[in-house]
């Protein structure tokens, strides 16, 4: 089964319910640093979502070192990644998504 085409998290969770309804226990797949918006987000839809976190972007027990602290590309990507999750929580928390 497959939804259609969405362009949002909110889209895909109404097309998910459409899909199979609500009142379902599912397994929400999604990127560690995405998921508590897409939990909310199908929670809303009805579902009750137990979380499976994948495409952590760190490592897991990473050392602070002075290294740490001194720019680099990789870090500034991934604090695009950060700032990107936090204009959408932002902005479905203004649209009353959640």
């Amino acid at each position: 089964m497959v939804t259609n085409d969405v362009e949002n998290t909110a889209d895909e969770a109404m097309a998910v319910k459409e899909l199979i309804g609500s009142n379902k226990d599912i397994i929400l797949v999604t990127s560690a640093f995405h998921m508590v918006r897409a939990k909310k987000m199908f929670e809303k839809q009805g579902f009750n979502v137990i979380g499976y976190k994948v495409d952590y972007k760190t490592p897991p027990n990473q050392k602070l070192t002075i290294m740490s602290l001194l720019p680099s590309s990789l870090n500034l990507s991934l604090t695009e990644v950060g700032f990107r999750e936090v204009l959408g929580r932002i902005f479905y928390l203004i649209k009353g998504y959640y």
